[in-house]
């Protein structure tokens, strides 16, 4: 007999008591599928046969009164005796994500696919996969990549994630990575430039309007000027406090700053905490981050109702791209925020995720840079005598400057940069796979997204030997000597790659070894007191090292924990020659 009330709740709460009953008689003969929402097979210490029971024992309870209410559904009592067992429902998986962490599901699975048109056969390696937050990113590349080598026997081939009813392809191998970068005609970035505009609040029709290619005879010469290749405007963008001013000012001219005395704050709160936005998190988890973003977008309207004579300094690609998305029709609010992701993705700084960044990432590199070579006094002076030689070169030669010879005879200076960069960043490489479409024998298959992660590549010993893991200042320098093509190699990808590899690594790398060499030649630099992890990987503590903050996930240069950090006292020197 079904229920006699009005609507479809209590015909969907019958569905849900069918499925509850079929999980308690799972639960009660074996603990097999408990293990499998919880802990994954390959382990059981987390889910025991009775605490299965004990799981299948709640859903026939929770059935129970969602019967009692789908034919009572009029009854106040009943209706919220059920609402209560799904809020508690909520609040039993919000704290495991949250609070005590889901552990990886990795339920490791082969399926053949006959591949047309020779009849080929390929295997996707599928992981139903929950989330992990209780270890960084590292621990979970390493688990994960542990698990994928076990049992691919050691294989680098690619296999996919089954993730909440999609499938996401990972991709290991450092020459499927290259053929992933090259191919940009059926692995294309525009997916998540899609998402990136959604986290950002830009309505659907502004971002097919940016997606707009423009007749280049249509358009006025201030607009050539800046993009002659009529690009689509997508196509076209791709101490902290210190670096963020200067961005700012040479993008903006200075009257964007004045637009609020909290925008530097408002800047590194939002820039701290992204992520939280783009793997959207819920939004309670949100607020402080999306509040920061909010201000920031109001300061860029600010900017923008200022009249242009008042907006002295902005630099010609902001007046265009202005210009060009008045054309459009794009409303103000929207302009806004993409002038706002220009100034994010400012300067051109190194993250795969996206095509240009450096707010974000110039000082983190540059702190890691002064950690590592203060705590080495050997190290220390050795840069130190290197980059003594370049300003005293220069002040010889008053026609040169000592960037050049920071940048092309360097070596100890460059090769500490390029392994900085190979243990600080963890972004990844990521496509929506357009069509079908082969990478090695694999076939990708479209509608999926596919992931490079990079950090899982550059701590691979295959590539950076058994000590991958530790700083080595001379790892790269070695294999100068050697004339090997290590920083070549297509497993070192600390800028991306195809499509997505940074403009500006260039400019990244002056930008960098530039500030440490100055700070070093134009100061005395002393270590007062550090606070981080000890050797032992233990608490936080005064003398311990500034560990990665790896417990969220960046998008490029991890920053140091909260907290962690390295106390200099600076003192003013002039240099005698």
């Amino acid at each position: 007999m079904l229920p006699e009330s009005a609507g479809l709740l209590p015909y969907w709460l019958l569905v849900v008591v069918a499925f509850s009953v079929l999980n308690t008689v799972q639960c009660y003969r074996s603990a097999h599928f408990a293990r499998r929402t919880f802990n994954g097979p390959s382990s059981k210490a987390e889910v025991t046969a009775f605490a299965g029971r004990l799981f299948g024992s709640w859903s026939f309870l929770s059935a129970l009164i969602r019967l009692y209410a789908a034919y009572h559904i009029n009854d106040e009592h009943l209706y919220f005796l059920a609402l209560c067992t799904y809020l508690i429902v909520l609040t039993h998986f919000t704290g495991e994500l949250l609070v005590y962490g889901i552990r990886w599901l990795l339920h490791f699975g082969q399926h053949r696919h006959p591949v047309a048109p020779d009849s080929m056969a390929v295997e996707t390696l599928e992981v139903h996969a929950s989330t992990q937050l209780e270890s960084g990113p590292a621990e979970r590349a390493a688990l994960l990549d542990t698990n994928h080598r076990r049992w691919l026997n050691g294989s680098r081939e690619p296999y996919a994630l089954s993730l909440a009813g999609g499938t996401l392809y990972i991709i290991t191998d450092p020459e499927d990575i290259a053929a992933v970068h090259k191919n940009s005609r059926t692995l294309v970035f525009d997916g998540y430039i899609r998402d990136l505009m959604a986290v950002m609040d830009v309505e659907p029709v502004t971002v097919e309007k940016l997606y707009h290619v423009p007749n280049k005879y249509e358009m006025s010469p201030a607009e050539l000027k800046v993009n002659p290749g009529a690009k689509h405007f997508i196509n076209l963008t791709h101490d902290r406090n210190v670096i963020v001013t200067c961005n700012s000012n040479l993008l903006f001219g200075h009257r964007l700053l004045q637009t609020d005395p909290d925008f530097l704050e408002n800047y590194s709160t939002f820039d701290d905490d992204n992520w939280v936005m783009l793997y959207k998190m819920p939004r309670f988890y949100a607020k402080k981050v999306r509040e920061a973003r909010q201000k920031l977008g109001v300061n860029f309207e600010q900017y923008l109702k200022l009249p242009v004579s008042e907006r002295h300094g902005a630099a010609e690609l902001i007046t265009g791209m202005e210009d060009g998305m008045r054309g459009l029709g794009i409303k103000e609010s929207e302009i806004a925020t993409q002038l706002f992701l220009v100034h994010w993705s400012s300067l051109l700084m190194p993250v795969p995720l996206l095509p240009i960044r450096a707010n974000a990432n110039g000082y983190k590199l540059a702190f890691w840079y002064l950690a590592f070579i203060l705590q080495s006094p050997s190290l220390y002076d050795a840069i130190f005598d290197e980059v003594a030689l370049a300003f005293r070169s220069a002040d010889k030669d008053h026609n040169s400057s000592p960037m050049n010879h920071i940048l092309n005879h360097s070596p100890r200076m460059e090769a500490v940069f390029l392994e900085l960069l190979r243990l600080t960043t963890d972004p990844g490489t990521s496509r929506e796979v357009l069509t079908d479409t082969f990478i090695g024998t694999k076939k990708l298959r479209a509608g999926a997204r596919l992931l490079v992660p990079h950090r899982q590549l550059h701590l691979d010993p295959r590539i950076f030997g058994d000590a991958a893991a530790s700083f080595d200042p001379d790892r790269f320098r070695r294999q100068q000597q050697q004339q090997a093509t290590l920083a070549r190699s297509p497993g070192f990808r600390p800028f991306g790659g195809g499509v997505t590899l940074c403009p500006g690594r260039f400019l990244a790398r002056q930008e960098v070894l530039m500030f440490v060499a100055t700070l070093m030649w134009r100061y005395e630099v002393r270590v007062v007191r550090t606070v981080g992890v000890d050797d032992g990987g233990g608490r936080d503590n005064n003398g311990g090292f500034p560990r990665p903050r790896d417990s969220h996930p960046p998008l490029g240069i991890m920053g140091p924990i909260k907290g962690h950090g390295v106390f200099v006292e600076v003192k003013e020197v002039v240099r005698g020659f």
